[in-house]
C-alpha cells in the first residue's frame, strides 16, 4: 500500500537508500578484505618468472571474481551503460563480465 502511494513510495525509497547504500558498502568492504588477503604475498615469491607471467586477468582478476562479487558488478554496471554500450561495441569488460553473467 505504501508503496502504491506517490508520497509514501518516495519516503520509503529515501528511507531504504541510505539503509541499502550503507549495507552495500560494508559487503564491499569485507570484500576487499578477502581480496587483499587474496594478493597479498612474500617478496621471496616475487621471482622473475612471476613477473613475466603476471597480468591483470591471472592475478588481480581471479581475486576479484572469487571474492568480490558484488563490487564487480557494481563497476560493470556503472561502466555499462547504454550509451556506452551502444558506441563502443568493439571494448566489453570481457573477464568482469563474464563473471558477472554467470551470478545473474
Amino acid at each position: 500500500m505504501i508503496m502504491a502511494d506517490e508520497w509514501g513510495c518516495h519516503r520509503l525509497g529515501m528511507w531504504m537508500k541510505e539503509h541499502a547504500v550503507e549495507s552495500t558498502c560494508e559487503i564491499i568492504d569485507a570484500e576487499m578484505d578477502v581480496v587483499r588477503e587474496c594478493l597479498t604475498m612474500k617478496l621471496k615469491d616475487v621471482t622473475p618468472e612471476y613477473i613475466s607471467k603476471w597480468t591483470v586477468e591471472t592475478t588481480l582478476g581471479i581475486a576479484a571474481q572469487n571474492a568480490a562479487p558484488t563490487l564487480c558488478r557494481l563497476l560493470v554496471h556503472t561502466a555499462q551503460t547504454d550509451k556506452v554500450k551502444a558506441k563502443n561495441i568493439k571494448k566489453v569488460p570481457d573477464m568482469v563480465c563474464f563473471w558477472c553473467n554467470r551470478m545473474v
